[in-house]
């Protein structure tokens, strides 16, 4: 993890660029007006490009990535900034209109939350169902799985290996969290499609 910001012993913020970073960035781009935030945000939309994790795939896996002068700075940098802004803000984002099912039946109203076999549905519980679901949104990925994909696992209910802490402190139940899960899942569909229309352009 490498946040914008530290806070030192007097618990004073700085940003997390050092003045050495600073200067190689305004050194090469022959521009004293970047400014350490700016590289934050370059560096955010370099980490996004596709093209660059494929060309570095074999080093991402050994090494802490290392990051590139690229010509466009402002641009990818603006890009950066604008997947930040979604990725920060996506509590308060547009919902996705994933379309809301809900079926009669006798089962016990057991959680599934996972997508269907052809990925265009994603099952709630036994009863409901959310349509009209984008594939598209599943080749956003954070590591080796969709956004979506991490919202539903994050969300089921697991039994813990430690009977005594099992019995005593799982009180989780999905079903006090069922209307907030359905909320998110809409808001990660549209944060999915907007950062796949930027990662898009950062590749273009």
């Amino acid at each position: 993890s490498f946040p914008l910001y530290i806070f030192d012993e007097d618990n004073n913020r700085h940003l997390n660029i050092t003045s050495f970073g600073l200067t190689e960035f305004q050194t090469h781009y022959k521009d004293k007006s970047i400014t350490k935030e700016d590289i934050f945000n370059y560096c955010y939309g370099v980490l996004h490009s596709p093209k660059y994790r494929k060309k570095y795939e074999v080093n991402l896996k050994q090494d802490l990535p290392r990051i590139p002068f690229y010509e466009d700075f402002f641009e990818v940098g603006q890009i950066g900034k604008e997947l930040i802004d979604i990725h920060i803000n996506f509590e308060t984002i547009k919902k996705y209109p994933l379309k809301e099912i809900k079926l009669e039946t006798n089962k016990p109203n057991k959680p599934k939350l996972k997508l269907s076999p052809d990925k265009s549905e994603i099952w709630i519980d036994e009863i409901t169902t959310l349509t009209n679901f984008p594939i598209e949104a599943l080749e956003y990925k954070l590591g080796n799985r969709s956004a979506i994909e991490w919202v539903l696992d994050g969300y089921k209910e697991k039994k813990i290996k430690d009977p005594t802490v099992n019995e005593k402190f799982n009180s989780y139940k999905f079903a006090d969290y069922k209307k907030e899960v359905i909320e998110l899942l809409k808001r990660v569909t549209t944060v999915s499609l907007k950062s796949l229309e930027l990662v898009k352009k950062l590749d273009a």
